[in-house]
């Protein structure tokens, strides 16, 4: 079977072809898809993940734009993942595993890797199949949906990173994410998380939900859950995993990365700003994942 058919099943990128323009309903209406069909569906669900994730993604994701909300989230993510590195493990003689999990094209792990010379690293990039074509950075890829078991054994990575995927998931799923990254990881793994505000934790979903669900079409987007820290940490407790919160702060106008990933005119921009209001901010938490108990991970 081609590689690219084990992502997707004929009659997923059907039912994701829907979702685009009409020439993608009409080859879902197709009663007898040829193989052309499969291959037009598959570009047209390409597509789409490009732009869920926004025209400008990759430039968010690399810390590119000029705004203080981006340079906070973004722009110092590598600094302080690589300081936590470098506090932690040892820059021996030896070559570490290290997982990124929701990699997509490698932006973080292209900032990261030049601050940490003196470690060899063989670094393990794991996403969708989309975006891992364009990743040139780590030296294996792994096809995988983070909710689902990762094809990597226990204990198959030394150490790992995530940025911000657990909030574009349910709160089940962020906890099947979180329990995964346990299991493979055997070392340490540097969390990020930009989530709900800790004291009212709804109010502030409230804003952001209406934001997403569809007040700018361009920024609509479903499944996701923006858990608070002491959501999170309830979750990594009820689950027995061990973890240590470094970093937590308050950034502010978080409508700028929407304005800037989406390319949102004027008008839009306006309207994003003017809906979350006083609840214009997200609050990034950085957490360390640490081993658990031999028999946590079985």
């Amino acid at each position: 079977m081609n590689e690219q058919m084990r992502s997707y099943g004929l009659e997923d990128a059907q039912n994701e072809a829907k979702r685009i323009q009409e020439r993608a309903k009409e080859i879902a209406s197709n009663e007898n898809p040829t193989n052309s069909d499969y291959w037009s569906a598959n570009d047209f669900i390409d597509e789409e993940n490009r732009l869920a994730q926004g025209e400008k993604a990759s430039e968010v994701f690399d810390g590119k734009f000029e705004s203080e909300t981006v340079k906070e989230l973004y722009n110092e993510s590598a600094k302080i993942i690589s300081d936590v590195i470098r506090e932690k493990l040892s820059a021996k003689d030896k070559t570490y595993k290290f997982a990124d999990f929701g990699s997509h094209k490698g932006e973080l792990m292209e900032k990261v890797l030049p601050l940490l010379p003196d470690y060899d690293f063989h670094t393990i990039a794991i996403d969708v199949e989309q975006v891992l074509k364009e990743n040139k950075v780590a030296k294996e890829k792994i096809v995988a949906d983070l909710t689902k078991k990762i094809p990597i054994e226990d204990d198959g990575a030394d150490i790992g990173m995530m940025r911000y995927v657990l909030a574009w998931n349910s709160p089940e799923n962020q906890q099947a994410i979180l329990k995964e990254i346990s299991r493979i990881v055997k070392d340490f793994t540097v969390l990020q998380h930009a989530g709900a505000d800790n004291s009212d934790p709804s109010a502030w979903r409230e804003k952001m939900d209406e934001l997403l669900g569809g007040a700018v079409p361009k920024i609509k987007r479903s499944g996701h859950f923006f858990s608070s820290r002491e959501e999170i940490e309830k979750a990594m407790v009820a689950n027995g995993i061990n973890f240590e919160r470094l970093l937590e702060r308050r950034v502010e106008k978080v409508s700028n990365v929407f304005i800037e990933r989406m390319k949102l005119d004027e008008s839009e921009a306006k309207t994003a700003q003017n809906l979350l209001g006083d609840k214009d901010y997200i609050i990034q938490t950085t957490w360390l994942i640490l081993p658990n108990a031999t028999e946590n991970k079985k």
